[in-house]
C-alpha cells in the first residue's frame, strides 16, 4: 500500500520560551498526532524557561508523529534543547546556536533549602545536557558546558555537528544490535 504522510501541524517558536502553560495547545496537538503524521516547528528564539522547554520536549518525545524543526535564526539555550530533540533538523544560513547551562536564582530562603535546590537542579540539568547534546558535543565540551562555559555555533558548524551526531548514533545503534544479537544454539 502507498504510504501517505499527513501534514498536521506547524508551530513557530519565535520569541523567548515561556512557562509550560503557554504551550498547552502545541503540546495537546503533538500528543494527538498519529504515526505517519508530520509536525513542523520553526525556531528563532533566544531561549528561556526550562519548564516550558521541558514540556515541549516531553511532548515531542511522546508524539508518534515525525517532528521536523527548521532553525531560521537564533536557536539559543532552551530552544537548542527543543531543536535537538526533534526527528529532523534543517539549518538555514542565518541559523546560530548557543549552548550553555541554565541560569536560575532563588528567592530569599534558608541556606539549606537553596543548597538542596541547587544540588537537585544540577543533577536534573546534567542529565538533560548529556541526553540532548550527546554526539553533538564532545564529552569534554559537555563537561565544559556543565561547568558554565558557553558554546556558540554558526550555521555551518551546526550542520557539521548534526552530521557527526547522526553518524555517532548510527554507530551506537549498530553496536547495540551487535551486542544484543542472540547467540545460536548448538
Amino acid at each position: 500500500f502507498p504510504v501517505t504522510i499527513s501534514h498536521v501541524g506547524r508551530f513557530f517558536l519565535d520569541e523567548d520560551i515561556r512557562d509550560g502553560r503557554y504551550y498547552r495547545p502545541m503540546v495537546q496537538h503533538l500528543l494527538n498526532t498519529n504515526e505517519g503524521d508530520t509536525v513542523e516547528i520553526y525556531i528563532n528564539s533566544g531561549g528561556g524557561s526550562l519548564e516550558g522547554c521541558s514540556q515541549i520536549v516531553e511532548a515531542i518525545r511522546l508524539s508518534p508523529a515525525e517532528i521536523h524543526v527548521t532553525i531560521t535564526g537564533s536557536c539559543h539555550s532552551a530552544a537548542s534543547i527543543i531543536a535537538l530533540n526533534c526527528d529532523d533538523v534543517l539549518v538555514t544560513n542565518s541559523a546560530e546556536m548557543l549552548v550553555h547551562c541554565a541560569s536560575y536564582g532563588s528567592a530569599r530562603s534558608k541556606q539549606s533549602d537553596i543548597k538542596s535546590f541547587v544540588d537537585f537542579s544540577t543533577k536534573q540539568l546534567d542529565r538533560l545536557i548529556e541526553s540532548t547534546y550527546e554526539g553533538f558535543l564532545t564529552q569534554s565540551e559537555i563537561t565544559d558546558v556543565q561547568n558554565g562555559k558557553e558554546l556558540w555555533f554558526c550555521a555551518d558548524e551546526i550542520r557539521d555537528r548534526l552530521e557527526k551526531r547522526n553518524s555517532y548514533f548510527q554507530n551506537k545503534n549498530n553496536q547495540a544490535k551487535d551486542f544484543i544479537q542472540p547467540k545460536k544454539c548448538k
